[in-house]
């Protein structure tokens, strides 16, 4: 039987981590984060099932679809608060792309300079301003002049214009920068929780992979830019592609899942899926083996981001005219396969570190959602990304990694303790998180990449 989540108003008080004044804006953002947890859950879970939502692979899928929860509903819809907009008054680091501007700012804190590969130098498309498909027009915003005609890696549509900057590939995902510019004014997108500098948009995207087999190409994914506003008119971030999600074959789950779904249909039945399990994921379920160089088209189809009064969003078709040449950065990566449980269950498969992010694949018993935090050689704990099992990385010790995984309660118990005791700093109390992990985690290992 599948365990479901659902939460009253104090507990999604307790899992924004702070202790929150009673106001109609506060109240009405809990309704709608308890909504969208409890309304899509059956949404999500077969986006997991098929291992097509972002973050996604086998072991993420399965552990999501046995809870009955999205971590990404969690994080994005219950852990975020509003702040004024004057913070965004702070000037951004110098930087020539989009990585150098938010660097130390993002999760990841950087990338590897040298191995990061600019969109910018691109020739211009053919096309003529006012003709062609939408991705095809006149740029607009900051850096668009009357009569210019966009580059293969800018696209505009429904006054909106989003230019892909530049991308670093390790050998965990697919980081690009991306620029969103509006002819009108963009609403002040909601922070992070206890991060005043980090906002969201989410990107639903049409993607296209070369190494995929012909008519199994494409994946439809939502991916998080995860950035800040630069100005009224501009969002700046980068968007987080995870191999896993785009190494999943699921046509044999497809095919039984629309057979299924006709079937019912003609029986006059309601379709009851198509059920998976632990014991049989791997006959649903296979991989592509993922090379070192591939070709990767890419089209955004609507955006949106959190505001204090619901939601920001944009409909239309920002297509790029060119595949962009991905190249992995194989030999900066390692995994290091632990395939560990303790008595209980809890226990860890395996790390996969490169010098921008550090990814937990935890093993958790049975109807349980398994939650990682990850201490590095100084005690210090990596910033959690906007998937659950991902962390940032960059210009950290990480010749050791001390490995904690939680179940999700004990884990926001934690993590609400040691922001409280940070007070007014805004940050957590790193002492006390330390402490915390040793005495409550379900299971802990030290590792040496």
């Amino acid at each position: 039987m599948k365990r479901t989540y659902t939460y009253t108003d104090a507990e999604l008080r307790r899992l924004l981590g702070t202790e929150l004044p009673e106001s109609p804006l506060i109240e009405g953002r809990i309704q709608a984060a308890y909504s969208e947890i409890r309304d899509g859950a059956d949404r999500r879970s077969r986006r997991k099932k098929r291992g097509l939502e972002n973050g996604g692979g086998a072991g993420s899928a399965l552990r999501w679809m046995k809870a009955g929860l999205s971590g990404a509903a969690v994080l994005m819809a219950a852990v975020i608060f509003w702040a004024s907009g004057s913070s965004m008054a702070e000037e951004l680091p110098a930087g020539g792309g989009i990585f150098g501007k938010l660097w130390g700012l993002f999760t990841y804190g950087g990338v590897p300079e040298e191995e990061t590969v600019s969109l910018q130098g691109a020739q211009t498309t053919e096309t003529a301003v006012g003709e062609g498909a939408p991705g095809q027009q006149e740029a607009g915003g900051a850096d668009g002049q009357d009569g210019d005609v966009l580059t293969q890696y800018q696209a505009a549509d429904q006054g909106l214009t989003v230019t892909l900057s530049e991308y670093y590939a390790s050998n965990q995902s697919i980081l690009i920068g991306v620029r969103v510019e509006s002819e009108k004014p963009f609403p002040e997108f909601a922070f992070m929780q206890n991060e005043p500098h980090r906002q969201i948009l989410t990107a639903w995207t049409e993607e296209r992979y070369s190494f995929r087999d012909a008519g199994d190409e494409q994946i439809n994914g939502a991916r998080q830019i995860e950035g800040r506003l630069v100005d009224d008119h501009t969002f700046e971030g980068v968007m987080r592609i995870d191999y896993d999600s785009i190494r999943v074959d699921s046509r044999k789950y497809d095919r039984a899942y629309e057979e299924g779904e006709r079937a019912a249909k003609a029986r006059g039945e309601a379709f009851a899926g198509v059920e998976v399990t632990e014991e049989n994921y791997d006959d649903w379920f296979g991989q592509y083996e993922l090379p070192g160089n591939f070709r990767m088209e890419l089209a955004i189809t609507k955006l949106k981001g959190y505001v204090s009064s619901g939601a920001y969003k944009a409909a239309g078709r920002w297509e790029f005219t060119e595949p962009i040449e991905i190249t992995r950065d194989v030999k900066a990566g390692t995994e290091i396969c632990v395939n560990e449980t303790n008595e209980a269950g809890w226990g860890l498969a395996s790390v996969e570190v490169s010098p921008g992010e550090v990814t937990v694949h935890v093993i958790s018993p049975e109807m349980e959602s398994g939650w990682a935090a990850v201490l590095d050689k100084d005690g210090r704990p990596l910033v959690r990304g906007v998937n659950a099992d991902q962390f940032g990385a960059y210009g950290r010790n990480l010749s050791e990694l001390t490995v904690y995984v939680c179940d999700f309660e004990t884990w926001t118990d934690i993590k609400s303790e040691a922001y409280r005791a940070g007070g007014d700093s805004g940050g957590m109390d790193e002492a006390l998180y330390r402490q915390l992990l040793e005495e409550r985690a379900q299971y802990r290992k030290v590792l040496c990449p």
